[in-house]
């Protein structure tokens, strides 16, 4: 083999044979550019290792970061409905007493009792809402997994 055949076989890897290692021993020119050849190839495998990678974090940082978007925006929606939920009660409840409260106004003890058991409902609504927002949190963070 002389060294216009090595040097087209040098870049076909595939079609290597016994007599490209028998120049590569006797030829010092051919010998030295092969290893300059095989520097160049493993610099040129890191840098594309090194951009795979970073297009590999890239790419995970952007799920990671999409993935904490969406959980945001559930929590801001899920706090909006209870806050919402929490005022519709609220509402209902003051509704309720004015309407009634009208009706009963002569009799100051009626209004008192009544008054007395709709702030006893309404901080049992208050209370069976906090409870059911703490369970949906432990859920929804995976808490209940982690204490089994």
């Amino acid at each position: 083999m002389n060294c216009k055949e090595f040097r087209e076989k040098m870049f076909l890897h595939e079609e290597i044979g016994e007599d490209f290692f028998l120049h590569l021993e006797e030829c010092n020119e051919c010998r030295r550019e092969f290893e300059d050849f095989l520097r160049i190839e493993e610099k040129l495998k890191e840098r594309v290792f090194e951009e795979e990678s970073g297009k590999e974090w890239s790419r995970v940082y952007k799920s990671v970061y999409n993935r904490l978007m969406y959980e945001k925006i559930k929590r801001r929606v899920f706090i909006f409905l209870l806050v919402s939920l929490e005022i519709i009660l609220l509402s209902l409840i003051f509704f309720f007493v004015y309407r009634v409260g009208r009706f009963f106004l002569q009799d100051f003890l009626l209004l008192s009792f009544m008054l007395n058991s709709l702030f006893q409902i309404l901080f049992q609504v208050n209370f069976y809402l906090f409870l059911f927002t703490l369970l949906l949190f432990i859920y929804q963070n995976g808490l209940h997994r982690k204490y089994k």
